[in-house]
């Protein structure tokens, strides 16, 4: 060997181990011939480990396919060109790496440069959540203002209508329409107090203000008192409602938000249940959870509906039985209560035949 070819292979060596990046040659099946100690401490594995083995012992699974399909371009490619891919890896401690390759074809070998480009990656990837959480914002606030300036503008429209007609009316002593107003006043009052708590409720979520207090309480009580709230409701459609909780149940969760989620429940059954309808309410056991259920022979919920159900995405505009209005704001916000308690919701919903909701909350300890 000569003097010159000597020198060649020592710079080679000396370049090759103190590069920075993952160095390593591999034949045209992708196993490695030849790795950098960079590896090691990247990756946790040597250069014992490594040579022999091939490129794809080591890819995340998902990207097997995309890596072969690229081994075979290369073999393709004029020499001297570099090509760059980004994989996915999991080092000796489960750590998860992305690097960003370049390969040079020479002949029946691989020249191969890798950069640990996770940072960036993970990065970017959070510029990506970050921009479809604040896409996902802005639908809501414009949602929000919709329903701020229809469905909260509506009643203050009628309730103006009213204080007109109530002032007329007493100045006639015309109580014909004091009484009949009245009876109107109530469940449109009504009405627009359940909007803003929901409102009010939605903005403390997003805000980030609201605290979660758990304690142990019986959720049948809470049940109880959903019921008595909508006694006038129930007995104008004539519906027959039955409390099957065990009286003994116990949870564990935010008092205040699972009345809440009770409330927008019970009134949803309520609204889209015709006159001479069931509703009926349940409860059992579930490991260390308690499983509620509410089921209505009420109208049911359509398709284009019920995969929008839990959010904001679309406006949701549907009538009750009796016309009563809906925004769908009470369901979001039973989600994100269900959830905030650590528990689950789901729903069950046939046209015509019914819908029944199930959400999950942990047992008192």
């Amino acid at each position: 060997m000569s003097p010159q070819t000597i020198l060649n292979s020592i710079h080679f060596e000396l370049f090759f181990e103190s590069s920075g990046d993952l160095l390593a040659i591999t034949d045209s099946q992708g196993k490695f011939i030849k790795v950098n100690k960079i590896w090691e401490d990247i990756m946790g594995l040597n250069s014992s480990e490594l040579e022999g083995s091939s490129i794809l012992d080591y890819i995340q699974p998902q990207e097997f396919e995309a890596v072969q399909k690229e081994l075979r371009e290369f073999s393709q490619l004029p020499q001297s060109i570099p090509q760059g891919i980004v994989t996915q890896y999991r080092n000796k401690n489960d750590e998860q790496r992305f690097f960003e390759w370049k390969v040079i074809p020479f002949f029946d070998l691989y020249y191969c440069t890798a950069r640990d480009v996770t940072a960036r990656i993970e990065a970017e990837n959070k510029i990506k959540k970050q921009n479809e959480e604040l896409t996902q914002l802005l639908s809501e606030r414009d949602k929000l203002f919709s329903i701020i300036a229809h469905d909260l503008r509506s009643p203050f429209h009628g309730l103006l209508g009213f204080s007109e007609m109530f002032t007329h009316a007493v100045k006639e002593s015309d109580m014909q329409i004091i009484m009949k107003s009245g009876e109107r006043l109530y469940p449109m009052v009504k009405r627009l107090y359940d909007l803003l708590e929901n409102l009010l409720e939605w903005a403390l979520l997003q805000r980030k203000d609201m605290q979660i207090l758990s304690q142990n309480h019986m959720i049948r009580k809470s049940v109880d008192s959903v019921i008595g709230l909508n006694e006038e409701k129930i007995a104008e459609k004539n519906l027959e409602v039955t409390n099957n909780i065990p009286k003994d149940l116990m949870i564990c969760a935010d008092p205040q938000m699972i009345n809440s989620v009770l409330r927008n429940l019970f009134f949803n059954a309520v609204k889209f249940t015709p006159r001479n309808g069931k509703i009926v309410i349940n409860a059992s056991r579930r490991y260390k959870f308690a499983e509620i259920s509410l089921s209505d022979s009420g109208i049911g919920i359509p398709e284009t509906i019920a995969k929008n159900l839990f959010t904001m995405e679309k406006e949701i505009k549907r009538k009750g039985t009796d016309g009563e209005s809906s925004t769908g704001l009470g369901l979001i916000l039973a989600k994100e209560y269900i959830e905030k308690n650590g528990g689950s919701i789901r729903f069950e919903t046939e046209v015509n035949k019914g819908t029944t909701f199930y959400f999950t909350l942990p047992l008192a300890q």
